[in-house]
């Protein structure tokens, strides 16, 4: 899945559910070929099987809220990740005060706020993320900077997901492609 073959990757879960059909962990899985494909409603339908059969996954909300931010669905998304962060125990008055602040972003300039939102939030954290900014300065089609910021993040060795999992990356781009392999992917 992470190096970028997702029917590779659903052949392989196909075979996990066989052996356990009952595993809310194998639904959850299931979901990730689909969205990397851009099949969103066929994810959403297994991260939320997932959720179905274990409501405490706090990693299901996350990635049901990634769905929703693919589908322009900010407000859904929001409510995915507020639901991650309570499920996980880590949601905090601080917290409740981000989520509020992606709200307003998105009621007042829609996408293009909630991304903005999101960029300054992250450059204003003391333990800044790199691939994160990267993705949102993508997001947001300023190339150079999530370039930059994803040149920063493959040093650190900085990626909280597969950089082919993340649907911001233009996989045909000459400057995506070579850092890509500088990193042993695209090969």
């Amino acid at each position: 899945m992470e190096s970028g073959r997702p029917e590779e990757a659903l052949k392989q879960y196909r075979v996990a559910e066989q052996l356990d059909p009952s595993s809310a962990v194998v639904q959850h899985h299931l979901g990730h070929p689909y969205f990397v494909k851009r099949q969103f409603e066929q994810a959403l339908h297994y991260y939320q099987t997932s959720l179905d059969m274990e409501s405490r996954q706090a990693k299901a909300h996350y990635c049901k809220g990634r769905v929703f931010e693919e589908m322009g669905k900010f407000e859904e998304a929001i409510e995915e990740f507020q639901s991650q962060e309570q499920a996980a125990e880590q949601f905090t008055d601080d917290r409740k005060l981000f989520f509020g602040k992606l709200r307003d972003a998105v009621r007042q300039n829609g996408g293009e706020g909630y991304w903005r939102k999101r960029l300054d939030l992250a450059l204003k954290e003391s333990h800044q993320q790199p691939y994160e900014i990267a993705t949102l300065y993508a997001r947001l089609g300023d190339k150079q900077n999530a370039y930059a910021w994803l040149k920063k993040a493959c040093a650190q060795k900085a990626f909280t997901e597969g950089l082919l999992f993340d649907l911001c990356w233009d996989h045909n781009d000459e400057q995506f492609k070579a850092i890509a392999r500088g990193i042993g992917l695209l090969q």
